[in-house]
């Protein structure tokens, strides 16, 4: 019988990066209304693939590979969001043209079609805040006027375990930008 595994592709983020992130604006999210995604698991979100066959996972790391010959590049970490009250993230201001470059490289590789692509790391899912709530957050993160700048130099094909503590995070394949 195949298994399935819990597939989606990101960037992962230093930890030094990590830190910074969940302690200057996790903090300020109310984790009695919102599930704040942890520190470990904080990652610039490229797709979410969902059950996988290991099977298909093989032949999704041998069409990734299509990434290979894109540069490195830098990204810069900055401006806060959220996607309909529901998911609160912060955003990437510089290198967001390459993350959409290489999204849709994925999408053609892997015959995909999200043309709501935006690179982000989600901080909180939203369970219970109102609107104005969420605004009142929003306002909150904002204040922070958080920025960093990383080195992009990989894209990692990643599995999430749904565990009882929340889900863990681990690299099936990593794809070396040159």
């Amino acid at each position: 019988m195949a298994e399935f595994r819990r597939i989606f592709i990101a960037v992962n983020l230093p930890e030094e990066i990590k830190r910074q992130i969940y302690e200057r604006l996790s903090c300020k999210i109310p984790q009695e209304k919102c599930k704040v995604v942890g520190m470990q698991n904080l990652h610039i979100t490229m797709k979410f693939l969902g059950y996988v066959s290991d099977e298909k996972l093989e032949e999704i790391g041998e069409k990734m590979q299509i990434i290979e010959n894109e540069t490195r590049f830098n990204a810069t970490i900055s401006g806060i969001g959220d996607f309909n009250a529901r998911v609160i993230w912060i955003g990437i201001a510089e290198g967001s043209g390459e993350f959409q470059r290489i999204s849709a490289m994925i999408d053609d590789a892997l015959s995909l079609h999200d043309e709501r692509f935006h690179a982000h790391i989600t901080l909180a899912r939203n369970k219970m805040l109102k609107r104005r709530e969420v605004d009142e957050v929003l306002g909150r993160l904002k204040a922070e006027n958080y920025s960093a700048n990383i080195k992009v130099e990989s894209i990692d094909i990643m599995e999430s375990k749904l565990m009882r503590s929340g889900p863990e995070y681990s690299v099936v394949r990593r794809v070396m930008l040159k």
